[in-house]
């Protein structure tokens, strides 16, 4: 099983980059919701509003997804949370990707933009499951931690987790682009015992400056064991590296509270890391750039419609 896991991370790094984010079903061109896109991206909220206000624009469900979003952070329009998830589940329920995986993530977090709402996991279920079998990568990301944790799948009954369907879905994410997906699936593979796989995903994952992928890379070097050789300089540093990356890109304050204690427990120095990993060492000193989803909102729905 260890080879075929091996075999099935490696075709996820080929596939980082080839495959696209999730598309959303075809739909026929409307200039209206084209513009409306363009005033979006400008800052020109009221007369995106407007153009997703007229017909036959305003009859379209990527036109009910953009209004969903704009009550959603108030741009341009008053914060209306009910509002915002009647057009969402509209939308949703009309086939708009993007609009399913919203809805599964503000039933799960229980928030719409800034006001609390009733957290319903059956819901949140629902829809992040439709949206990953409709090739939403994130929502991929999401089925996979529900199947992990017993939440859905064969074992949901008896809350068992389905590690190998959870694999599956991580490894689809990933292959969309979900850099969470490829973190997760590389820590599904230290759990496994594949340590192989699990440290060509996570090194791939933390070169995308994916901070909770160097901070399990960084606990993977600190735990092993000290044998009074050569290679422990290497291994001791590498826990360093990860642990100073980790502080840098994780916001959580606990994390990097944690990083940094371990970081000065593991008793080196950046002198001793740029004589053993020069090129990680100059990685601590550059500024940090975080790669941006892919499938942002507003270019998911232009490529839906066929925008220019």
């Amino acid at each position: 099983m260890n080879d075929r896991i091996t075999r099935l991370a490696i075709g996820v790094l080929l596939a980082i980059g080839v495959f696209a984010s999730a598309s959303l079903p075809a739909a026929a061109q409307s200039q209206g919701v084209c513009d409306a896109i363009v005033a979006l991206k400008a800052g020109d909220n009221a007369d995106a509003w407007a153009l997703l206000n007229t017909q036959p624009a305003s009859l379209e469900p990527n036109a009910a997804f953009l209004r969903a979003k704009m009550l959603e952070y108030a741009l341009g329009v008053p914060h209306d949370a009910q509002t915002a998830i009647a057009e969402m589940t509209d939308a949703a329920n009309r086939g708009v990707v993007e609009a399913q995986a919203r809805l599964g993530l503000w039933y799960e977090i229980g928030t719409v933009g800034e006001t609390a709402i009733a957290r319903a996991y059956d819901q949140s279920k629902y829809w992040v499951g439709i949206a990953a079998n409709n090739g939403h990568a994130d929502s991929m990301k999401n089925y996979a931690i529900h199947l992990e944790g017993g939440l859905v799948g064969p074992g949901e009954a008896t809350g068992t987790p389905d590690l190998d369907a959870a694999i599956t879905w991580y490894t689809m994410g990933a292959k969309r682009g979900s850099i969470a997906a490829l973190r997760n699936l590389g820590r599904v593979m230290l759990q496994v015992g594949n340590q192989r796989a699990a440290l060509i995903l996570l090194h791939q994952a933390a070169r995308i400056n994916d901070g909770l992928a160097h901070w399990l890379l960084a606990t993977y070097y600190d735990a092993i064991p000290d044998t009074n050789t050569l290679a422990d300089n290497a291994v001791h540093v590498a826990a360093y590296y990860h642990y100073s990356m980790a502080e840098r890109l994780i916001d959580d304050p606990s994390y990097k509270q944690q990083a940094q204690t371990l970081r000065a427990a593991i008793g080196i120095n950046d002198a001793v890391v740029e004589q053993v990993m020069p090129f990680q060492h100059n990685r601590l000193h550059k500024p940090v750039y975080l790669i941006e989803r892919a499938n942002k909102p507003w270019d998911a729905i232009a490529e839906a419609e066929g925008c220019n």
